[in-house]
């Protein structure tokens, strides 16, 4: 029995959790001009958690925005895993297993994993297996929440801005709804790695820093190595395009669909560089969300997804023509980015693709 996704939904940017950080507010914590956050980012905005919530507060209300878009209950739940990145795997299995027991999902597996920008790709990995061995008319939950503005320095120019917070969640079973065709990771050696670089990710524990509050705290912040991190990334999320667009070849006569490529996004240039240099050999369109929420970690392929009619309105082709998913057609979601096992040395690659089908979770008889 095939497994497909449900639906996509997204909180990020809600005011009740949520604060807005523009140019302007970036270039005062790092002291960067304004001008140039745009040109080295090509973001607007990005968005923190607010002071005085946590990422179960996301965790929870994602959840219920979730629940009542399909109109199911924690007893029509049969698993769930939360993918968050910035905390340690014993803190998101915890939160994973408190939204459970606050959702009423009573079930042996709660998992928590902290992945990355490989975490949409992962999680849809494990879900899907899972969701294999599940009633056919129950759900696997798959939640990414991401508050990387709990883990960086607010002044340093690298991180602050392009990472920001964001919350999605789906859900995968056996019934209708958008066909997952396949979705893999890996760990792998970077294809272009320099012999002098200390790092190409680095967490540091203990560290005295700014908050994006203006409060001196005491806290593990991560570090990378901007120019090492994008080249690679670049070069693994075109190589795992490639292999996307090949394997769905491979699975059948997709002709007469068209193929849209929602890669986990870095930053807005890699997806422009993506779109002029990959797409047109693939003959795919490649989605670009990420001026309006900047690098949103794990949520970046999943909050895209959730607003993509919204993503693609904003994007026009170059010959000035509005471009529609339609039924039928392929998204591929490709990801590179950060390996959690071994940050220094290693990247984490993921690819994917699904069949889209808007709404026909809501049709039994598909």
């Amino acid at each position: 029995m095939p497994i497909s996704f449900t639906d996509f939904v997204d909180i990020t940017g809600d005011p009740e959790f949520f604060e807005v950080l523009d140019n302007k507010c970036i270039a005062k914590l790092t002291g960067m001009q304004e001008k140039r956050v745009k040109r080295s980012t090509r973001i607007d905005i990005r968005h923190i958690l607010k002071e005085d919530k946590e990422p179960i507060d996301i965790a929870m209300a994602v959840t219920r925005k979730l629940f009542e878009r399909l109109g199911i209950c924690g007893g029509d739940c049969e698993g769930m895993i939360i993918i968050n990145s910035q905390n340690s795997r014993e803190v998101v299995q915890n939160m994973t297993e408190q939204v459970a027991q606050e959702m009423g999902i009573v079930c042996e597996v709660i998992l928590g994993f902290p992945y990355g920008c490989v975490g949409f790709p992962k999680g849809v990995e494990e879900s899907a297996k899972r969701a294999m061995n599940i009633a056919p008319d129950k759900h696997f939950v798959l939640l990414n929440i991401e508050t990387p503005d709990r883990q960086i320095d607010a002044r340093d120019s690298r991180a602050t801005p392009i990472f920001a917070a964001g919350a999605t969640g789906t859900t995968l079973w056996q019934g209708p709804g958008h066909r997952l065709l396949f979705s893999e990771t890996k760990d792998v050696e970077p294809p272009h790695p320099d012999p002098d670089a200390e790092y190409i990710f680095k967490f540091i524990y203990d560290q005295k820093v700014h908050d994006f509050f203006g409060n001196e705290v005491t806290r593990t912040i991560f570090r990378m190595n901007g120019d090492l991190a994008y080249v690679n990334g670049q070069a693994l999320i075109e190589q795992a395009s490639r292999q996307s667009m090949q394997r769905v070849m491979e699975m059948g006569d997709y002709s007469e669909s068209n193929v849209f490529a929602v890669p986990h996004n870095p930053n807005a240039k890699i997806m422009l560089a993506l779109d002029d240099m990959v797409g047109p050999e693939m003959n795919a369109r490649f989605v670009n969300g990420a001026e309006g929420m900047g690098n949103t970690i794990s949520c970046t392929i999943p909050s895209t997804l959730a607003r993509i009619d919204e993503v693609l309105k904003l994007m026009k082709s170059r010959k000035e023509e509005t471009v529609e998913i339609k039924d039928g057609d392929i998204v591929l979601f490709p990801a590179a980015g950060i390996c959690v096992r071994d940050p220094e040395k290693k990247m984490s690659q993921g690819w994917g693709a699904m069949e889209w089908h808007l709404g026909a979770y809501k049709n039994e008889d598909q």
